[in-house]
């Protein structure tokens, strides 16, 4: 891999995650207005922002699993978009509420997503593959 040259790209008010490389993309996930962001790796233009539903504010980085992301909205509402298009996936899952400061950022091994909620609860989903 070559050198590249450097961008900067002003994509929100508010991001409270790092960003995560995706591919020909890097993906932010931002607070101030729930989306997810998709930066082209090679310039940062913005190559498409996933809309979060119901709106509210993304809690987590975004998780990568089998050609899809996913990221939790403040709400408790996991979901993911697929990573060529940028279409949001059909499948959601609520009730994940839990405080980072007390739980943690859940976490995603292989295509297994496992988060603690507030109360007590942990579950386990798998996020399959974006067909």
């Amino acid at each position: 891999m070559g050198w590249r040259k450097p961008y900067s790209v002003k994509i929100a008010d508010s991001l409270r995650t790092g960003p995560v490389k995706a591919d020909k993309h890097v993906l932010v996930t931002s607070w101030d207005r729930g989306r997810l962001i998709a930066l082209d790796d090679v310039d940062g233009s913005v190559a498409w922002q996933g809309v979060v539903r119901p709106a509210a504010a993304l809690f987590t980085p975004a998780y990568l699993a089998g050609g899809s992301a996913w990221a939790v909205s403040r709400a408790g509402v996991l979901q993911g978009w697929d990573l060529d298009t940028g279409r949001r996936l059909a499948g959601t899952h609520e009730g994940l509420l839990w405080d980072p400061n007390i739980q943690g950022i859940p976490r995603l091994q292989g295509d297994v997503f496992y988060v603690v909620t507030r109360n007590g609860g942990r579950q386990a989903i798998s996020l399959g593959t974006a067909e």
